[in-house]
């Protein structure tokens, strides 16, 4: 999702409702710090927001999970693919 659409409320949702409106401003926060990612704590949360001018993905992790590494690392590989496959078109 963009940071436009975030605002509109057109984004895709997966997960607990009570997150929704963290992740959103978390989007919001990415755009205007002009930066491919951002990571925000929250609690004992983490919330990993990464994306190009396309899309944007967010994940909420409890902090010191295990499987973060590797969601933050298959998030990178998605984000990487996009950036390929806007080259390729």
């Amino acid at each position: 999702m963009t940071a436009e659409q975030a605002q509109a409320g057109e984004s895709a949702w997966v997960g607990e409702e009570k997150w929704k409106p963290i992740v959103l401003e978390a989007v919001r926060l990415r755009q205007v710090a002009n930066e491919p990612a951002v990571r925000i704590l929250v609690g004992e949360h983490a919330i990993l927001i990464a994306g190009d001018e396309k899309h944007v993905v967010g994940v909420v992790f409890i902090k010191g999970h295990p499987v973060v590494k590797s969601v933050v690392r298959m998030v990178r590989q998605l984000m990487r693919g996009s950036a390929v496959a806007s080259a390729i078109v």
